[in-house]
């Protein structure tokens, strides 16, 4: 790998490293003593690698969630027993960064997570020896680590797990980075009312609408830098009581090149969330996405905000959400061919009419043209409509309401109740 990429993965590392650090509140130790290795000269580049979920050093949200079925980790399917004895690597200036057992927070597919040593709100993953070994591989997390680094505005927020600088083995190799921690409850946790009222038990329906707008303005952020979001799995989506939405899995995002040559592609996909097109044809997967089929698995995101946890795609007598996805067997409007689910329809019928249109144009309509789905900038209207609807219908607002929507409309259009 050349000097001059792994140069330049250093300098942004660096650079970003020093301008947090001189930004955070609290003091920030002393960096320790440089290494007794001479200083890696890194790059501002990554590879395509799939990051694990990591539970913070701090929380962020206002008090701590309950831990059943409402931390994070516990719903991502990553194993926090430690799976390996002490480590060392080392910063982009060469200083070391010792890594014990007792810092490990979590190990998942590509590597392990571990507590930022002397930095509180910050996390080290580090990849697979398989990935550092490899030099493709290795390549490859370097050019896309420094393609990362350089989005600055991404690299600021704290709502977003992103890569603030490299780290490094004996080597000078890319071994992991240092990412911000996260805290609060994932999506995958708020299935079903009882849940959601248990792990928020002051929260309503426009709890949930706005916890969907700041999804939607976060997916609309990463959009804005070219970035979208390739893996659309329910876990990697945080959000705490001030319905803020937090990411993770970062690295598996697919990332715009710098110097404007092809996007950093991964094949990272969760199947009941993905654009039907890439389950029809899994050969798409090793492409470059585009805008449409992120704003699919938006879509489903937002509709099982509202719905508290439904799926879109689930229909009666139907087999798996994933399999009725592919085979564009949405119950939603009429004509579907189709039925709800038992027990849907009060829930569903307080949505607005408009709301249920873009969704209809989402899930059949646009299940095989690619242009007629929605935008961002659409979901978003119609959940910014939905918060000013429940202003003046409390009604709209329950959870779990006893009676379906009565206005006159109610039963007319996509809102037509199906036969029993």
């Amino acid at each position: 790998m050349s000097l001059l990429l792994l140069g330049g993965l250093a300098i942004a590392g660096i650079a970003a490293w020093n301008a947090l650090s001189d930004s955070s509140s609290g003091s920030t130790p002393a960096a320790p003593p440089p290494a007794p290795v001479r200083r890696p000269r890194p790059s501002r580049s990554a590879g395509s690698s799939r990051p694990c979920k990591a539970t913070p050093t701090r929380p962020r949200t206002p008090k701590a969630l309950p831990p059943t079925g409402g931390g994070w980790l516990a719903q991502c399917g990553a194993s926090a027993v430690p799976t390996g004895g002490p480590t060392t690597v080392y910063d982009p200036s060469g200083n070391p960064l010792q890594l014990s057992a007792a810092d490990e927070l979590a190990s998942g597919g590509e590597g392990t997570v571990y507590r930022c040593p002397g930095h509180d709100g910050f996390v080290i993953k580090l990849y697979k020896r398989d990935i550092v070994d490899n030099p493709e591989k290795q390549k490859a997390v370097v050019g896309r680590l420094r393609d990362m680094l350089v989005i600055e505005a991404l690299r600021k927020d704290r709502d977003i797990a992103w890569p603030q600088m490299p780290v490094y083995d004996a080597n000078k190799r890319v071994a992991g980075f240092v990412m911000r921690a996260v805290d609060g409850a994932s999506f995958r946790s708020l299935q079903g009312a009882a849940q959601i009222q248990r792990l928020f038990p002051e929260w309503d329906r426009k709890d949930l609408a706005l916890v969907a707008r700041n999804f939607l303005d976060k997916m609309q952020l990463l959009a804005d830098h070219g970035v979208l979001v390739n893996d659309f799995n329910p876990a990697n989506f945080i959000v705490g009581r001030d319905h803020r939405v937090r990411l993770i899995d970062c690295d598996s995002f697919q990332i715009p090149s710098a110097n404007g040559g092809s996007p950093h592609v991964t094949t990272t996909y969760f199947a009941s969330h993905s654009a039907p097109e890439l389950l029809r044809d899994p050969s798409l997967l090793k492409r470059s996405r585009g805008p449409e089929q992120a704003r699919f698995g938006a879509a489903i995101i937002v509709f099982q905000l509202l719905m508290c946890g439904l799926h879109p795609y689930s229909h009666k007598n139907g087999g798996t959400p994933e399999g009725n996805l592919k085979a564009g067997q949405c119950p939603l409007g009429i004509g579907s061919g189709c039925s709800i689910p038992t027990g849907w329809y009060n829930l569903l019928s307080y949505l607005p009419y408009t709301m249920m249109e873009k969704f209809i144009r989402m899930f059949r309509d646009g299940h095989g043209d690619l242009s007629v789905r929605p935008t961002l900038a659409e979901l978003r209207a119609e959940v910014e409509k939905f918060l000013f609807v429940m202003k003046k219908d409390p009604l709209r607002r329950e959870l779990a309401p006893a009676t379906p929507k009565v206005k006159s409309d109610s039963n007319q259009g996509p809102w037509k109740k199906p036969a029993a």
